[in-house]
């Protein structure tokens, strides 16, 4: 089982050991994951009280935790955190950390695909963030211009969700599932491994919660098996997390679920309940790959569930009122905590949230 942290720890995020303690019991079958999953919510629930926020949010902290636990992507990713809870154990200041570091290097960098420039605080949350950022050395910067082209080949220009009625159009875009700008450090100060490590620690993140492997991390963002072609209100439901797909047990077969009270117009009026990706094309285009749809349903679902999609929409819209995007050089970590705690010290705003 993980041991509990001393309060006279040395270990650091880079730590070898740490990574090794931590991922050897995620990969013991020996310990079943429902034993790790009763453990880590224990330390949860006896630990952590409603006093505990996150760092300049007025957010709970065991929601947090319990929401990133209960939403994992894959078994693997559910063992990496409850492993990672059960290492801080009953040390209040590790899971506030840990839970700091989910937020600004995981929920956060989805929901406006962002980077941050602190390093993680807590030495759980990326394990091996020197190996990560070896192999993400060499990542390739360029969208290939043949992206878009392939997934209309592979759904015969049509949108994967949305019923095209006979003789009408419906634009459509390429949405990638997990957004390639995870792969694209703004590398114009190589020598600012301020701006770097965030970004490797968000992937070393992803890497375990979600069980891709590294490679596919690096060489497989702009590939048509992390992209699905849907029409423009879609998309747009899509990178707001409004909707995921949930997989029905049948290749490559996805109920779509809807996390907001109604489902947009369009799709109760020709929206497909249940999705079939298939290859249209002879040119055996990748289909979307399970794990990045699943990747994209947990985000969703505690974005949610915790209601920090809601708290940052509310953030962006105040400080960002006529943008649509925001630029990741004016949301990244210190300044979001910043227009937080402005936010947090209003009452119009606050009660608002």
């Amino acid at each position: 089982m993980p041991h509990a942290p001393s309060d006279t720890t040395t270990l650091t995020i880079l730590s070898e050991e740490l990574a090794r303690v931590i991922l050897d019991d995620v990969n013991n079958p020996d310990i079943s994951t429902n034993h790790l999953v009763c453990k880590a919510t224990s330390f949860i629930d006896c630990t952590l009280s409603r006093t505990h926020t996150i760092e300049g949010l007025s957010i709970e902290t065991a929601p947090i935790l319990q929401s990133v636990l209960n939403h994992a992507p894959c078994e693997h990713g559910r063992r990496y955190i409850a492993c990672a809870i059960i290492w801080c154990g009953p040390n209040e200041q590790k899971l506030v950390e840990l839970a700091n570091d989910l937020v600004k290097f995981l929920l956060l960098p989805f929901f406006r695909a962002s980077k941050n420039i602190s390093p993680p605080t807590s030495k759980t949350s990326s394990p091996a963030l020197l190996t990560t950022q070896q192999v993400l050395d060499t990542i390739e910067h360029n969208t290939p211009a043949s992206f878009r082209p392939l997934l209309e080949t592979r759904q015969n220009e049509e949108c994967a969700i949305i019923r095209k009625l006979p003789n009408s159009s419906l634009g459509t875009r390429s949405a990638h599932i997990t957004k390639p700008s995870f792969a694209k450090e703004d590398d114009s100060d190589d020598t600012n491994f301020a701006i770097h490590r965030p970004f490797q620690a968000t992937w070393n993140i992803i890497h375990h919660y979600a069980n891709i492997s590294l490679d596919v991390l690096q060489d497989r963002i702009d590939s048509p098996e992390n992209g699905i072609l849907m029409s423009i209100d879609m998309h747009r439901a899509f990178e707001k997390f409004e909707w995921c797909l949930i997989p029905t047990g049948q290749p490559s077969e996805y109920t779509v679920k809807w996390l907001t009270e109604l489902p947009l117009a369009i799709f109760v009026l020709l929206g497909r309940p249940v999705v079939t990706f298939a290859d249209d094309s002879s040119n055996s285009i990748p289909l979307p790959k399970p794990e990045y749809l699943a990747l994209h349903a947990a985000i969703a679902h505690i974005l949610h569930e915790t209601r920090l999609g809601e708290y940052f929409e509310t953030i962006a819209a105040y400080f960002f009122p006529n943008s649509s995007t925001i630029p990741w050089k004016k949301f990244n970590d210190t300044d979001f905590l910043l227009r937080a705690a402005l936010m947090n010290h209003n009452p119009h705003i606050h009660n608002n949230v």
